[in-house]
């Protein structure tokens, strides 16, 4: 569904939408056609008539993806309320990012540059979340 039918017709859908995430939020499990994308060729550039000029492009399920922005606001706040979430952390944080957490790297490099010993720690948790089973997150969440 495009994002402008979803807002001309938001009066309408709201309600079936909420039932279906509620239903989704205690079962832990999404509709499968929100987990599927719908591919598409998107042209890079040069000749549109070479197929070698188009890369594919997958477009998420836009309820799918209103979903997804509660799920994320709903971990936050609760990383926020149980102090997970640390002061040094950049990435996924608000008002945080890439470029703050480069500046606050500096004081890192010109403790190398000085020649002192330095010690570094990078975690990524990224696969992390393909591992977890649901029940056991939204358990967490106090959800199931």
């Amino acid at each position: 569904m495009h994002p402008r039918i979803l807002r001309q017709l938001a009066d309408i859908v709201t309600k079936p939408l909420s039932v279906i995430f509620e239903k989704s939020w205690w079962s832990g499990e999404v509709p499968g056609d929100w987990k599927e994308g719908i591919t598409m060729p998107f042209f890079k550039k040069y000749r549109k008539g070479d197929p070698g000029n188009y890369q594919p492009l997958s477009l998420p399920s836009m309820p799918g993806k209103i979903m997804e922005q509660i799920l994320l606001e709903a971990m936050i706040r609760y990383m926020e309320e149980m102090e997970v979430i640390w002061d040094n952390q950049h990435g996924f944080t608000k008002a945080k990012s890439c470029l703050t957490k480069s500046v606050a790297f500096y004081g890192v490099t010109a403790s190398v540059d000085k020649g002192r010993a330095t010690d570094v720690i990078y975690l990524n948790f990224s696969k992390a979340f393909d591992i977890i089973p649901c029940k056991t997150f939204l358990s967490k969440l106090g959800r199931c």
